[in-house]
């Protein structure tokens, strides 16, 4: 998206991906408040300050905001801008270049979801059960593991597997491990130290 606004906000150009984006001509727009046509009203306590720090001069560049198109449908829209000056150097408006977001917010809020159920489900499960590095340095952990072994989880991530072993068994729990990356090994017969 290309689009200019005025020092109040109001709508002097946009490109024609903007058009086709939101489905608003810009014969439909021009002269119009930018807030009023294409921001959620409970989004103005972030976005008017914003814009106005860019009018004077505070790039606000990489801020995500929601414009609502013609037809309701909200797109997320990733923003840079600069101000314009005129000859004299007083700022005569707002140059805006935004990038379509949406597909990516909405993956990464799936991601999140999913990230969430698999952490339901692991700590749900009631063994202790522990995922590490390829090093063998513990990644995290599931609740039962925090529970029966009495870590927190940010004691568990400054550990190495290798300190689940009694210290006569950890050569050959390293052999093990090498044996286990190269697939080679599905098992664990040494016992672990509690």
């Amino acid at each position: 998206i290309i689009l200019v606004l005025d020092t109040k906000g109001r709508i002097l150009r946009f490109n024609s991906y903007m058009e086709e984006l939101t489905g608003w001509g810009l014969d439909e727009v021009k002269g119009k408040n930018w807030f009023e046509i294409f921001v959620k009203p409970e989004e103005d306590p972030v976005i008017k300050p914003l814009f106005k720090k860019a009018i004077d001069g505070i790039p606000t560049r990489g801020h995500v905001g929601c414009i609502i198109t013609r037809d309701g449908r909200e797109v997320f829209i990733e923003w840079y801008d600069k101000t314009l000056k005129n000859k004299d150097g007083n700022t005569i408006g707002l140059l805006a270049v935004g990038q379509d977001v949406t597909e990516r917010m909405r993956t990464e809020q799936r991601l999140r979801e999913s990230e969430n159920n698999l952490r339901l489900l692991f700590d749900s499960i009631g063994d202790i059960m522990i995922v590490a590095s390829l090093e063998g340095h513990i990644l995290f952990s599931n609740q039962t593991a925090k529970e029966k072994l009495g870590y927190s989880d940010s004691e568990l991530s400054k550990m190495h597997l290798l300190e689940w072993h009694r210290p006569e068994d950890r050569e050959e729990a390293k052999g093990i491990f090498a044996a286990m990356l190269k697939g080679r090994r599905n098992d664990c017969p040494l016992p672990l130290w509690t």
